[in-house]
């Protein structure tokens, strides 16, 4: 494993930065998971990439993507890691992911094939983003979830007809913090949002908000990758709940 190889996002736009990234060059399959409470994530996550053989030199990780095994990478963020697959053969992950453990009606076992998720089929989840490719138009789209786009609507319609938001620049600044990555889809399920506020507040009396200075602040930019030396304290947190190994979505 390569020292230097470096797998631990800075933050969460350069974890999705990454994820985009790896899509692009062809990274289309995908396994999502937590490390457990109590665990080291930087442990965990060193021996998953010593039995996938994720990392090593650039030369050999070239190498391998032009034959006929598939090339691994692997993202950490907090808890939170994503493995990425090129098409091709992978025994060891497949072996893991693309089998379960089934019970018949007399209770025996038996190993059944399932598909291993595939970001051109089933969208990758994190962090309140939905993250989908689109293989004809060759484009990656990253979107808020439905459950995140519900929760901000809900609160933004909320207080945006309260008199201690009936000043135009207050209701504007409480779009403006909104923790929200500024891609295309992101921005536009945002600007539907203002246009719901500015007809609730048309219907209260208040001045409509300046959609453009709502969304004016929301730009990226910082680190998308720290080395392992410089690795950042686990502290993101997910919906999926804590187990005794990593969990894999549903």
């Amino acid at each position: 494993m390569d020292p230097d190889y470096r797998y631990e996002a800075a933050s969460i736009d350069g974890f999705l930065s990454q994820i985009v990234r790896l899509i692009q060059g062809g990274y289309v399959y995908y396994f999502r998971g937590r490390v457990p409470d109590g665990k080291d994530p930087h442990q965990v996550v060193r021996k998953l990439m010593a039995v996938y053989g994720i990392g090593g030199k650039k030369w050999r990780r070239e190498r391998r993507y032009r034959g006929a095994n598939a090339a691994a990478h692997i993202l950490l963020y907090g808890r939170i890691f994503v493995i990425m697959l090129t098409q091709g053969r992978h025994e060891a992950f497949y072996r893991d992911h693309a089998y379960r453990t089934v019970k018949d009606r007399r209770g025996r076992k038996r190993r059944e094939r399932v598909p291993v998720p595939k970001i051109t089929r089933k969208a990758l989840h994190v962090f309140g983003y939905t993250i989908f490719h689109d293989s004809e138009q060759r484009k990656t789209h990253v979107r808020l979830d439905d459950g995140t786009r519900r929760r901000v609507e809900v609160h933004l319609l909320s207080v945006c007809c309260w008199d201690a938001y009936r000043d135009r620049s207050r209701m504007e600044r409480e779009f403006q913090r909104l923790p929200f990555q500024p891609y295309a889809p992101v921005y536009r399920q945002l600007r539907v949002i203002g246009e719901k506020v500015n007809q609730a507040r048309r219907r209260r009396g208040f001045k409509k908000l300046d959609l453009y200075a709502c969304m004016r602040k929301f730009r990226r930019g910082g680190p998308a990758l720290v080395r392992r030396q410089e690795a950042l304290p686990a502290k993101a947190s997910d919906d999926a709940g804590a187990g005794s190994r990593p969990e894999v979505d549903s």
